[in-house]
């Protein structure tokens, strides 16, 4: 009896790792696609590929635009992505319980020919196992599942045991089994870096001292966290946020795509000004979307209007203690950059007048 339970809760602990993925996959992942195709009206996904896919003859494909948008994201993020990570990660882990279940058979019945896993390398396997969990069940929560996540999981499960006995090296068994565990609970990039801290400590190779803060914080809603998770993904300063393809880095991070655009928007307007615009949000200018309301409130037909943008246009100019004429041509220059106008877009296409002032 023992051993049937043994084996059975060996086998529905691995389920439980495969569950909230595939709920996603079958179900969530659809939602987010809908949701973010929503988004864009033709005109918008016109200036995408003018900007982020030149080499696609869209004046062909025009009439179906977005039968193209949806083949061009369904090869690039669609389901079939998460097939290979999947099943990697299937192998290592059913390997793993595999593992964990004869070990645990082999401390019962002592005379089996089996040799059971060393304890601390058990540990550390089954501190893995929670992380990768517990990460599934806050990613599910969050709906933020990618496949490189699920790679990652697998790499956790990899490196649990070398991990566990490098950093209980030294310690005597009865202190090391539960510091494997607890070890195997950390994520892996926060293992790297404290194994980084000792080594420039005992090798004299660095300071070991936290990093300077990201440029990726000048901007409002960029934390510590989120200026890592673009670092992640090769985004390392502001000017590559400004020109980067928004649906892919919404893929890739899996951050929401409203605060893909809006970051986009604060960093179009951040390589002209960099850390001045905290002087013109009590202007109401904090990014280029709101540069390019102003643009048109200028040229607008209605007088009222235009006296208004001139009253807030002088404004401007003395809080950057420039002439009224280079105020205006750097405005000019960040509501004409084409990448302005599809973030513009995205915000206030055409039908929607209330935006078009």
């Amino acid at each position: 009896m023992t051993y049937n339970t043994i084996i059975i809760a060996c086998i529905f602990a691995w389920l439980f790792v495969f569950i909230l993925p595939l709920i996603y996959i079958g179900s969530r992942w659809k939602d987010k696609f809908i949701t973010l195709q929503g988004y864009f009206s033709d005109k918008s996904l016109r200036l995408y590929y003018q900007l982020f896919k030149p080499a696609i003859n869209i004046v062909a494909a025009d009439a179906k635009i977005r039968d193209l948008f949806n083949r061009h994201y369904h090869r690039s993020y669609g389901r079939r992505n998460f097939i290979l990570p999947f099943l990697c990660f299937s192998l290592v882990s059913a390997i793993a319980f595999c593992v964990i279940s004869r070990t645990l058979l082999c401390y019962i019945d002592s005379q089996s020919p089996s040799s059971p896993l060393p304890a601390i390398a058990m540990s550390s396997l089954l501190g893995a196992y929670l992380w990768v969990a517990l990460d599934q069940v806050e990613r599910f929560r969050t709906q933020d599942f990618t496949f490189h996540d699920i790679n990652m999981w697998t790499l956790r499960l990899l490196v649990s045991i070398p991990v566990g006995y490098a950093f209980s090296y030294g310690v005597k068994e009865p202190v090391g089994i539960p510091l494997a565990f607890f070890l195997g609970t950390f994520p892996l990039k926060s293992l790297l870096k404290y194994g980084r801290r000792f080594a420039a400590k005992h090798l004299i190779t660095g300071t070991g001292n936290e990093p300077d803060a990201s440029e990726l914080e000048n901007l409002q809603g960029v934390k510590r966290q989120e200026s890592e998770r673009f670092q992640d993904e090769g985004i390392a300063n502001i000017l590559q946020l400004a020109y980067s393809d928004p649906i892919d880095l919404t893929m890739r991070t899996n951050f929401d795509f409203t605060y893909i655009v809006d970051l986009k928007a604060q960093a179009l307007l951040w390589i002209y000004l960099e850390n001045r615009i905290s002087e013109l949000r009590i202007l109401s200018i904090r990014s280029a979307h709101e540069v390019t309301v102003l643009h048109q409130l200028l040229e607008s037909d209605d007088r009222h209007k235009r006296e208004m943008a001139k009253a807030n246009l002088h404004e401007i100019c003395e809080r950057l203690k420039v002439n009224e004429d280079s105020c205006r041509k750097l405005l000019l220059e960040v509501a004409k950059d084409p990448h302005t106008e599809f973030v513009f877009e995205i915000w206030c296409p055409a039908e929607f007048q209330v935006c078009h002032l």
